[in-house]
């Protein structure tokens, strides 16, 4: 699949030590880098870098990418969790590398009104008077999303207060902390892609950021996206931008993986392929880039040079952009960023066809059986349990393949034609029994397979095949879903819905740039990749 070449990309990239200078092109944005620390709020399970704290030794390896990020961001669990030693050493090494420090954190004040939860939280004053005590310049404080929690979310203890009341609130609390920082700068972080029934979102956060000025009589510092990638979020991602950026404040996107990931690598690629579709598809070049994680990818803090890792992704990002565009039926250009033409360069072609056309392709998940669990099943989610758009589903898939070392686990898929019948009907991919799945927009398709026995601490491996439609891609998800002794989900192991490219060629540019392929003539669905190297940044395009 593309997403999976990228991954080939930044394990390659990761053995190339050397980092050229910037070439004119679009404006450099900010860059913010949020890791994620192996300290968390009780009973969460997430773990973060095993070494985060890595990067405050003074000889740590990302010097490259750090003279070039701007501000390093941390969690308020942190603020609250770690000793004062860890803390502080965060706060002096940030310093030593002439980084701006932020925090991100709830700022909506509980009322009787409506309960904690849904982006209500407690007041963060005694936090931020500890960073003060420890010596923290708190530059920049990121509000997470008190639009969504005040205002947007639904549910029994949803507010569903005015937007001019939630900037009220904000600036009831906003206030003391003033006290402590007076130069503070508070900034804030809003989804895009997961309201799916309003119509109007990007309009909404316009309104707010207004009523926010009026309530605190300072403007927002920044408005940072958090892309729900498996959505359609490009119409209001631009929205948003052409909003921010009329109302004079600076506008960012918060890079990051879709939580299907199962390694660094796989972090990586599709936090780079995101990244692109962004600014070479979009042609979007934020004010500020935000690389952000909160789950357990990647694992990895360092090294810079290393692509796969927190600090690789931003060094990678670094390298100046590429851009493939399409001169007739049958050839194809790379550029650099400046349109110079970039020769010698292997692209890699790969072409959809919609099901039940295309071959079935095989896809994989594997990772560590969690602790506690005793048995798993192969689950199907469309429109169901997820932030998915409500798109009509086409797919054909096969039946499952598991092992962790113990007894192998096969599965057919048939009893799913049985079990929703109007959605589900057999299929046959010319080797093995197979289902097609074809179900309207929004409509909730939730499956379940027969559960088996799995070993916990065990690695796993589960293959399957599918075809996916380029109009499916998001709606969904292929879940191992892992079950504790009492029955009760311990984890769940994501494969999103996304659709299927099958590679059909390779070509290598001439001195002007220019590739030739002879197939691509008449062909509807194409995609170029070019998996870039030290020197330049890697590129896709769908054509």
């Amino acid at each position: 699949m593309l997403g999976r070449a990228w991954a080939c990309l930044a394990a390659v990239a990761a053995l190339l030590l050397a980092w050229p200078g910037h070439a004119a092109g679009p404006p450099r944005p900010e860059i913010w880098l949020t890791p994620f620390a192996p300290y968390a709020a009780p009973g969460d399970e997430r773990h973060g870098a095993p070494d985060y704290f890595d990067l405050f030794e003074p000889a740590a390896a990302w010097a490259v990418s750090a003279a070039r990020t701007k501000v390093f961001k941390i969690y308020r669990d942190q603020a609250v969790l770690m000793p004062d030693d860890r803390l502080k050493a965060i706060i002096d090494r940030v310093r030593d590398r002439h980084l701006a420090l932020a925090m991100e954190s709830n700022i909506l004040i509980e009322t009787s009104a409506c309960g904690p939860g849904v982006g209500k939280f407690w007041p963060i004053t005694p936090v931020l008077e500890r960073l003060k005590r420890l010596g923290a310049d708190l530059r920049y404080l990121a509000l997470n999303e008190p639009l969504t929690g005040g205002h947007a979310a639904t549910g029994p203890n949803a507010c569903r207060a005015s937007i001019e009341a939630v900037a009220a609130d904000t600036a009831a609390a906003l206030k003391p902390l003033w006290a402590v920082y007076p130069a503070l700068q508070v900034g804030d972080i809003e989804p895009i892609g997961v309201f799916g029934g309003i119509t109007d979102w990007p309009e909404q956060i316009g309104r707010w950021m207004a009523a926010y000025q009026a309530a605190t009589g300072r403007p927002l510092a920044f408005m940072q996206a958090d892309t729900v990638w498996g959505r359609d979020w490009k119409h209001d991602l631009l929205a948003l931008a052409r909003i921010t950026r009329a109302a004079h404040i600076p506008f960012g996107v918060l890079y990051d993986g879709d939580f299907t990931e199962l390694s660094d690598a796989d972090w990586a690629a599709d936090t780079a392929r995101y990244a692109s579709e962004v600014e070479d598809g979009l042609g979007l070049h934020p004010d500020q880039v935000n690389f952000q994680t909160w789950d357990e990818w990647p694992q990895h803090s360092l090294p810079d040079r290393d692509f796969t890792t927190m600090t690789g992704m931003v060094r990678a990002y670094l390298r100046p952009r590429t851009a493939l565009t399409r001169l007739d039926a049958t050839r194809f250009r790379l550029t650099d960023e400046r349109g110079a033409p970039i020769a010698g360069a292997a692209l890699t072609i790969e072409q959809h066809d919609d099901p039940p056309d295309g071959p079935l392709l095989p896809q994989r998940m594997e990772g560590e059986v969690p602790q506690h669990a005793v048995s798993a099943l192969f689950a199907l989610r469309v429109n169901a349990e997820c932030t998915c758009p409500r798109a009509p589903v086409d797919l054909v898939l096969s039946g499952i393949r598991y092992g962790d070392g113990g007894p192998a686990f096969a599965w057919d898929l048939a009893a799913w034609t049985r079990a929703a019948p109007a959605a589900v009907r057999p299929a046959d991919d010319g080797s093995e029994r197979a289902m097609e799945v074809r179900d309207p927009p929004g409509t909730p398709l939730v499956l379940n397979g027969p559960s088996f026995p799995v070993r916990a601490g065990a690695h796993f491996d589960l293959r399957f095949g599918w075809a996916v439609s380029r109009a499916s891609s998001g709606a969904g998800y292929a879940a191992l879903i892992f079950l504790g002794a009492d029955g009760i989900e311990v984890r769940r192991t994501l494969h999103r819905l996304a659709t299927t490219w099958r590679q059909v060629g390779s070509v290598t540019t001439d001195a002007d740039g220019v590739a030739r392929w002879p197939g691509a003539a008449g062909t509807r669905s194409l995609a170029l990749s070019y998996a870039g190297t030290v020197a330049y940044r890697a590129t896709m395009r769908e054509f």
